[in-house]
């Protein structure tokens, strides 16, 4: 059930498609006397407006178009939009699509950059996409599919918004656009990885938390984990471990006892301490002390 919050003259529009099974809605108007009007208003929907009969004057954040018959208008994410006026016996499809569906492939190795773009980066998007056979055709197709069982229509239909969402790419963005983009998400990545780092390091006397973590490089902690793992080729927390142990391992030279130092570096307790320092040192704690203690009585024998 649709709800609007209004904010000054720009309405929000709760839509709610994630809970279906696909992220789609599509809503049919066979005249232009159905909904005639509507308040500028946003949301977090692609909404693709599709004529097959009459015409339509869009407006979508600062740009106003005519569609007829036959054209596309398509409202980015989160931006303001309504439809102005309409000719008489005016029809029309709304087709929302949730953008949650371009992070369904993990192995897409760009999956993020491509989201990024019909969000984040939508304004490097067209609008209007006129005479465009098609994308128009791929959309009636979709339209049929959503009105099938929904067994039958869930692999067809995300194969269709794939496609819908490969040529409204492909008319608005060149190469070149995309190399830029690339430059400026690695760009945004490594500023991420070094604040991770930064507090890694500030954080190694206490136990890492990947919630507050996240909360503080304000980002997700799926993605968070995701980036450090590509980037550093470890874990966080196989990062942060070794970390702890170096630290461990300066404490033990300058003498401090194994229990301060496993409170010291946020170890629940001195068995989980000991099997992490093994892992990672092969020997002990006890035995890696004697072990330096054995290299360097040899160097002052010497």
């Amino acid at each position: 059930m649709n709800y609007h919050i209004r904010m000054g003259i720009i309405g929000f529009e709760h839509l709610n498609l994630e809970s279906g099974y696909i992220p789609v809605r599509i809503l049919y108007f066979p005249n232009e006397k159905l909904y005639p009007k509507c308040d500028l208003h946003w949301h977090e929907e692609l909404e693709f407006y599709v004529i097959t009969k009459g015409k339509m004057l869009l407006c979508c954040g600062d740009k106003e178009q005519w569609l007829s018959a036959g054209d596309i208008g398509f409202a980015h994410w989160c931006e303001p939009h309504c439809a102005l006026r309409f000719l008489e016996n005016t029809e029309r499809y709304i087709v929302q699509i949730n953008p949650s569906f371009l992070n369904l492939t993990e192995p897409l190795k760009k999956q993020k950059l491509y989201y990024d773009i019909f969000t984040l980066n939508s304004d490097k998007l067209g609008h209007f996409f006129l005479n465009n056979k098609g994308l128009f055709d791929l959309f009636m197709c979709l339209i049929a599919e959503m009105q099938k069982t929904p067994a039958v229509a869930e692999l067809t239909v995300i194969g269709l918004l794939f496609q819908i969402i490969s040529i409204v790419y492909e008319s608005s963005l060149s190469q070149h656009s995309l190399k830029e983009l690339d430059a400026a998400k690695k760009k945004a990545d490594q500023k991420h990885i070094t604040r991770m780092l930064l507090y890694i390091r500030e954080h190694s006397m206490q136990q890492i938390i990947l919630e507050d973590m996240a909360r503080a490089i304000s980002l997700s902690v799926s993605y968070m984990c995701r980036l450090f793992k590509a980037y550093m080729g470890d874990s966080i927390i196989i990062y942060a471990n070794k970390i702890k142990i170096e630290r461990a391992v300066a404490l033990m030279l300058n003498g401090y006892d194994f229990t301060t130092i496993y409170q010291q570096l946020g170890f629940d307790d001195y068995n989980y301490f000991a099997r992490t320092f093994k892992k990672y040192k092969k020997l002990s704690p006890a035995g890696y002390l004697q072990r330096c203690s054995s290299l360097k009585n040899k160097g002052n024998a010497d």
